[in-house]
């Protein structure tokens, strides 16, 4: 909504949800380049609270947020305590949480020494995320649409919007019929975050991944138990073997001059 409120009246988006700021709000005229943004933002009854007005802006990104970590924090402490899904901590949390920083660590680090012993040179990562051969299917398609809505809405393809709002009836239609359907139907619902990401992956991963799908469901059915032990760690060595080839690929080519 708020994307689509930007790029078709953006005046009204910058009124409405746009930040106000006053005085010496270090923090917005910061963000702003100026102390005051010459537009009207509507606030609650007027009302300021330390120098903040009470927009809207300020309720969603400053208030509600606040309450989003806050309900984050009450999750993780009640998963600690007797009868939570990490006690005892010792032995149920301390696995995830370790795998998860070695994953993210590890990743980085191998992330960067392997763009540096690609690449070599830092000035050279632009021209290499624009080519097609080097840059990941999934960022070169986000890259585009920001491109696209950098420029306004009105740079959309013919039919672009139309295709945004069936795209987001349907999201909406498939989510309710998930809830009200038996289980038994629900199932059968297509899943709109895998439709969603169809339409912006390029179209041989879909395939891919459609043809995996159909295969684990096969699997489920003829060998059940070997299928919950091993598919998703079968799943996650195929992507990233698609990656560490490319890699290897790449040096080949490197080496081959």
């Amino acid at each position: 909504m708020a994307i689509l409120l930007a790029n078709t009246d953006e005046d009204f988006y910058n009124r409405w949800c746009g930040v106000s700021h006053h005085g010496n709000d270090d923090d917005h005229r910061r963000l702003s380049g100026s102390d005051d943004d010459g537009v009207n933002h509507p606030t609650l009854f007027g009302l300021r609270l330390r120098g903040h007005d009470i927009t809207l802006h300020f309720l969603v990104n400053d208030v509600l947020m606040a309450f989003f970590f806050g309900l984050a924090v009450k999750e993780i402490c009640e998963a600690f305590q007797p009868g939570g899904s990490l006690y005892p901590p010792t032995r149920k949390a301390v696995n995830p949480i370790f795998g998860t920083l070695g994953g993210v660590f590890a990743g980085a680090v191998c992330g960067c020494l392997g763009y540096l012993i690609l690449v070599g040179d830092a000035a050279n990562l632009q021209k290499l995320w624009d080519d097609p051969e080097w840059a990941m299917p999934a960022v070169v398609q986000w890259k585009a649409v920001a491109e696209l809505f950098q420029g306004g809405i009105e740079n959309l393809p013919q039919g672009g919007v139309a295709a945004m709002i069936w795209g987001g009836l349907y999201g909406t239609l498939a989510a309710v019929l998930e809830k009200l359907l038996p289980k038994n139907w629900a199932a059968w619902v297509p899943s709109p975050t895998a439709v969603g990401i169809a339409f912006v992956i390029p179209a041989f991963y879909s395939i891919s991944m459609a043809m995996g799908g159909v295969i684990a469901w096969v699997l489920m059915k003829k060998v059940k138990d070997w299928a919950t032990r091993f598919m998703i760690v079968l799943a996650a060595g195929l992507i990233a073997g698609d990656s560490l080839t490319g890699v290897a690929l790449a040096i080949q080519k490197i080496l081959a001059g």
